[in-house]
């Protein structure tokens, strides 16, 4: 425990033992519960009690005391029971009779006390901090406190009821594994399953304490009371779902009988919480037990309940592993149920080819019942198709559908929601009322018609699937999260006719459809109104162009529907997201260029292809927005990587031109990007340097050549300024070994050209300084010094740092500022206004200014959120010098004339940077630059007393 735990500890335990005293806010009290949780994870409780003795104390006189507040008795207890875990310490207070008295005898704690629902919350909360150890059970059973909690399940505050609940279920849990750790040698069941051996106790095994929590699970099972039923078989429910099988096991026999009788009654209220009683039972007790009859309860339980209950039953029992076929094959029954009965009533297709299962006429009573109700209807649909989706995920499936009626009743419900399907019977025109424009089915029936498409067969049905999807492409009424799934929906039935075994014949109809509507409506949605279609339809043809890129039909189609303009007008999009997508669909397209010089029209095609590049650099160079930006190097990056896509006059002048403007762009993704970039590019200049033994041996002059070119291009490239950024350190190391293992192998190649080698490994070794020698001063100056302040290396380290730090830190960061901008200050003045630019200025500020930007923001935040007089005082003492620092930093003239020359336009600034420019010389005109004598010295006197009445206003305000 920390010191200032342990200097604050006794005043806090005055304060909550007096009774004059009064707790506002109860938020404290659960803060500070928590910091005890968290000192006992780390320390045993009695130490913690021997080094404050203060703890016990107030627990000890809290037990005599009456007439306490109600959250201070709660707390008290809880935090009885938290260090109660603790078996010594508990008989401890067991024999001063303190545990007697808080948790004996509630009468003890007075009439008053106990109606409040905190102290009754309290109490158990207390209790369950305490169940860590065998003493508590007897003690339990000795002062009937299962009794307590057992009533207090119906307690009138819902939490202390859900409370009691599962109190009740891990005092259950814990004293059947203590049992069965008294009882190890002796004649036990042995279950093994999935998870190891269970072992079954006996009922002579249990203790008086389960033997009591039994007897009021068997007598609520047997009540005529609906509530009595839920809250045991809720109660059943958690302590199957425990981690400990061994409760379920031993209980199971016990209970089983009384389940079953469950079953032949009126489930109404009963039917999840038993379904979920006999799904946790089932993964537990393997199908081989011949005494287990679960499997049998499980069929009844599905045959008996409606069928929104059965279809969560059924999706749990499609889940396991162990399930018996009949029983699985019957719980896909339920779950096609729904569309079983819709698929028929509405005869869109014939009969032979829509029907799923033949099933019972009880069935569709219930479901007729349902889906003539909207929102019956609505949700029960959902949940179907949901769970169905579910289905088709399994790794495993042990049944064969008929995937083909399948398909067509998750169309024909599709069909319903737009209006495309007209029903001829009265229950299905119903039900298409109920379902017209209802998003919520339309978004979970594209999930399912996009997973079924793997099982696909016939010509007939991938057509109607295509054609439904296009349907809701071109609905203007189609939401844009329904649009964004039926694109992601086509691009698998798309694919289905690619890559199927029987492709020949699919593919055809693929081209049908391609040549058919499909590029007009791709081209109107492209431009629809809101940007979150336009955005889907840009990634939709994006993925598409870069799976459909070696198909030659599909690529001609592409290149000569002039859909390519479209694309570079959406590169000029309000939308930064809309723009973003716009490049990357660009880049994807551009992979199907290959083929474009089989069109009639290849000038034209080759003149777009110049023209994407160009868009793609304008972005990069204007565009005010990270996302579109990114996306660029991105998509160059990608181009990289496959060689043929960009020729190498292309590779030569671009990429060091994108490389250069990454490296000074203000996005940090976008620098990221760079990198990557780099290295490809890297790769790539050195793939001629190879040494492959098959690889005809060249001339040492031409070995050389191809050295200092190589040398030449690297230092064209830019990269000292994105090197040096302290955000890109890991990645910029990846990038210099990358290079150090190029000029290695070089060195290998032949001793001719060492020379040339050595000179690259010294251009290696310049970028890895450039960016070292900031990291290894800051390790230095930081990690090394014992003050946790100066460490501006990752989160705050808000548990080390003290007052007395912040003297000495503070003042050495505000010296190391005025050296670096009096240096600063003579590199400007040396240099012309042609020499000023963003990387001499503004980047070089940043890295001046961060060390006490980021170590001065602590202090404040800490003297604001853990105000103490030690810190007020260390505080008021440095302020002073922040203040004149500031006002020196403001006041330079000579920043004043650099921000001035950068922004009157001889640099290239983006628009970004111009803002960051004009909004220097604002601060520094407000920070008195431009005054002179006596005025700039009343200035900055003004701005240290503003500072000094501001401090005191703000400390006389926390007192």
């Amino acid at each position: 425990m920390e010191s200032e735990y342990v200097e604050l500890l006794p005043r806090v335990c005055a304060v909550l033992g007096d009774t004059r005293q009064s707790v506002v806010d109860d938020t404290c009290l659960e803060k500070l519960l928590d910091c005890f949780q968290a000192i006992t994870g780390n320390e045993t409780e009695l130490y913690i009690l021997q080094k404050n003795p203060c703890l016990t104390n107030i627990i000890v006189n809290v037990s005599k005391q009456r007439n306490l507040n109600p959250s201070v008795l709660s707390f008290i207890m809880r935090l009885t029971g938290l260090f109660a875990a603790s078996e010594e310490y508990f008989h401890k207070l067991e024999d001063d009779g303190i545990m007697s008295s808080l948790f004996g005898n509630a009468a003890n704690l007075g009439t008053e006390a106990w109606e409040e629902a905190t102290v009754r919350c309290g109490w158990l909360l207390g209790i369950q901090n305490m169940l860590q150890h065998e003493a508590l059970i007897p003690f339990l059973f000795k002062y009937d406190c299962i009794d307590k909690i057992i009533r207090l399940q119906k307690d009138p505050s819902i939490f202390v009821a859900s409370t009691a609940s599962q109190l009740l279920a891990n005092i259950l849990s814990f004293s059947l594994r203590c049992s069965e750790l008294a009882t190890l040698g002796n004649s036990k069941i042995r279950l093994t399953d999935t998870i190891g051996t269970v072992t079954a106790l006996h009922s002579a095994d249990w203790s008086d304490c389960v033997c009591a929590i039994i007897g009021h699970i068997e007598d609520f099972l047997r009540s005529d009371l609906t509530s009595n039923v839920q809250q045991a078989l809720k109660l059943l429910s958690k302590v199957s779902g425990s981690s400990h099988p061994v409760a379920i096991v031993s209980l199971w026999p016990k209970i089983e009988g009384s389940a079953e009788l469950l079953l032949k009654g009126d489930l109404t209220g009963i039917g999840q919480p038993l379904a979920e009683l006999f799904l946790n039972v089932s993964r537990i007790i393997p199908c081989d037990v011949s005494e287990a009859k679960i499997w049998d309860l499980l069929g009844l339980l599905l045959r008996s309940l409606n069928q929104a209950e059965a279809l969560t039953l059924a999706s749990g029992i499609l889940k396991l592993q162990n399930c018996p076929q009949p029983l699985r094959m019957q719980a896909v029954t339920a779950v096609f149920q729904p569309l079983n009965y819709i698929i028929t009533v509405t005869s869109v297709q014939p009969q032979g080819d829509t029907v799923l299962l033949d099933v019972p006429s009880n069935y569709r009573a219930d479901i007729e019942q349902r889906l003539s109700r909207k929102s019956a209807c609505i949700n029960l649909l959902c949940q179907t198709l949901s769970h169905l989706w579910e289905f088709l995920q399994m790794p495993s499936r042990k049944i064969e559908l008929p995937y083909q009626a399948l398909t067509n009743s998750v169309l024909t419900v599709l069909q319903l929601c737009i209006g495309t399907a007209v029903p001829t019977t009265s229950a299905g025109i119903n039900i298409s009322r109920h379902l017209i424009g209802c998003v919520k089915v339309q978004r979970a029936g594209m999930d399912v018609l996009g997973a079924i498409t793997q099982w696909a067969e016939g010509i007939k049905e991938v057509d109607n699937a295509l054609s439904s999807l296009l349907d809701y492409i071109r609905s203007p009424d189609t939401d844009c999260t329904v649009l964004k799934k039926s694109l992601q929906a086509l691009l698998h039935w798309m694919l289905r006719c690619t890559e199927a075994a029987d492709s020949n014949v699919l593919e055809p109809k693929l081209q049908e459809f391609l040549h058919g509507d499909f590029i007009s409506v791709m081209k109107k949605r492209l431009f629809d109104v809101h940007w979150e279609i336009r955005d889907s339809t840009l990634e939709f043809f994006g993925q598409l162009c870069f799976q459909f890129k070696e198909i030659e039909s599909f690529c001609l189609l592409i290149g000569s529907c002039g859909i390519s303009p479209l694309l570079l007008e959406l590169l000029s999009d309000p939308e930064s997201y809309v723009r973003a997508s716009a490049v990357t669909a660009l880049g994807k397209m551009n992979y199907l260029s290959h083929n474009w010089q089989m069109l009639p029209n290849e000038k034209s095609a080759t003149a777009m292809k110049g023209n994407i590049l160009s868009s793609l650099m304008d972005i990069l160079n204007q565009d005010t927005e990270g996302f579109p930006r990114r996306a660029v190097v991105k998509v160059f990056s990608d181009w990289l990587k496959n060689s043929h896509m960009l020729s190498s006059c292309e590779l030569e002048n671009l990429v060091p031109v994108i490389l250069k403007i990454g490296s000074y762009d203000l996005d940090w993704e976008v620098k990221v990007h760079t990198l990557e970039l780099a290295e490809v590019f890297i790769d790539q200049l050195t793939s001629n340097l190879s040494t492959s033994p098959y690889a005809v041996v060249l001339s040492n002059n031409t070995r050389s050549a191809q050295v200092k070119v190589f040398l030449q291009k690297l230092c064209d490239l830019h990269l000292k300024s994105l090197l040096e950024r302290r955000s890109h350190w890991q990645r910029a190391r990846n990038f210099t070994n990358q290079i150090f293992s190029k000029a290695n192998g070089m060195c290998c190649i032949s001793c001719s050209w060492l020379i040339q080698a050595l000179m690259l490994l010294l251009l290696c070794k310049w970028m890895f300084t450039s960016f070292e020698r900031y990291s290894m001063a800051a390790e230095v100056q930081r990690r090394d010094a014992e003050n946790p302040l100066l460490d501006d290396e990752g989160l705050p380290r808000f548990s080390a740092i003290t007052a007395e730090h912040v003297v000495p830190g503070i003042t050495q960061l505000v010296q190391e500022h005025g050296k670096g901008l009096q240096k600063m200050e003579k590199n400007l003045e040396a240099s012309g206004d042609a020499q000023k630019t963003w990387v001499s200025v503004i980047d070089k500020l940043e890295i001046l200014q961060f060390p006490l930007h980021y170590s001065w923001g602590i202090v404040s935040y800490m003297n604001k959120v853990k105000n103490s007089p030690e810190l007020r005082r260390a505080h008021h003492q440095v302020q002073p010098l922040i203040v004149r620092e500031h006002n020196r930093f403001s006041q330079s003239v000579t920043l004043y004339n650099a921000y001035k020359a950068l922004s009157s336009g001889s640099q290239k600034l983006n628009g970004m940077q111009l803002r960051i420019i004009n909004s220097a010389l604002d601060v520094a005109k407000s920070g008195g630059v431009e005054l002179e004598g006596e005025t700039k010295s009343r200035f900055n006197d003004v701005q240290l007393q503003l500072a000094n009445l501001t401090e005191i206003f703000r400390c006389a305000e926390k007192q």
